[in-house]
């Protein structure tokens, strides 16, 4: 039975890591059609493909700082002021340090304004 578990062994990590390349692939396929509907104005769509980011496997922090960033953008180009506050105010508690900090933090005072 050991060798049986030293034989597959190898093929299992080999079979693990190859799904975990392939979630991360499909997750940043999805967030790349999210920024692409981003870019072309179609908001909706962009959130749908920022959930199915999350879902393939949990994200890095980087990537899920951006797209949790993304997120807020898009409630943000809805008009979606009370959704949006909230996305730019979660992004900023879990990313302070983020590049796009500085970003959010300015159109949350923004909209907080109005």
């Amino acid at each position: 039975m050991s060798q049986l578990r030293q034989l597959f062994s190898p093929s299992l990590a080999l079979a693990l890591a190859l799904l975990a390349a392939c979630a991360t692939m499909q997750q940043q396929g999805a967030f790349n059609r999210a920024q692409i509907a981003f870019d072309a104005g179609d908001y909706r769509t962009a959130l749908q493909h920022l959930d199915r980011a999350t879902t393939y496997e949990s994200p890095s922090p980087a990537a899920l700082a951006e797209i949790e960033f993304l997120r807020a953008r898009c409630l943000d180009a809805q008009n979606n002021r009370t959704a949006a506050i909230a996305g730019y105010d979660s992004f900023l508690k879990k990313f302070p340090a983020s590049p796009h900090a500085a970003n959010a933090r300015a159109r949350l005072a923004e909209l907080q304004s109005k």
